[in-house]
């Protein structure tokens, strides 16, 4: 016994279906990266939180392991290489250090900041 409904016909009645899962799929990939672009200045500010939490602990590794997610989430560049910088110059590598001052210049923060660690750096 048949339904009455040729084999082309249940094809023409699934296309709608199809069509309607594909546009809910791609609704949700859209609201996926949409959410994903407004929650990562917030993972960079974690991240460098968290970078913080271990400089004051002494695990400079751990810190900079920090700082490159931070870097990785792209927000707010003079902050992390500020960051990175006081890194660099507790460890003794002042090559490295001075690399780190002046991309945080570059990056046009606050110039007393940079300064500040500039002297530190050099009283070091």
């Amino acid at each position: 016994m048949t339904s009455g409904h040729s084999p082309s016909a249940r094809a023409e009645d699934r296309e709608p279906v199809n069509r309607r899962r594909a546009a809910r799929v791609l609704i949700g990939v859209l609201l996926l990266v949409a959410s994903l672009a407004g929650i990562k200045p917030g993972l960079a500010a974690w991240a460098r939180w968290m970078a913080l939490r271990q400089l004051r602990v002494g695990a400079i590794s751990e810190a900079q392991r920090w700082l490159d997610r931070a870097e990785w989430f792209g927000s707010h560049l003079f902050e992390t290489e500020l960051m990175r910088a006081v890194c660099f110059r507790n460890l003794g590598q002042m090559e490295r250090w001075q690399e780190c001052v002046k991309r945080a210049r570059e990056a046009g923060g606050p110039s007393a900041r940079t300064q500040h660690e500039w002297t530190l750096g050099l009283v070091r």
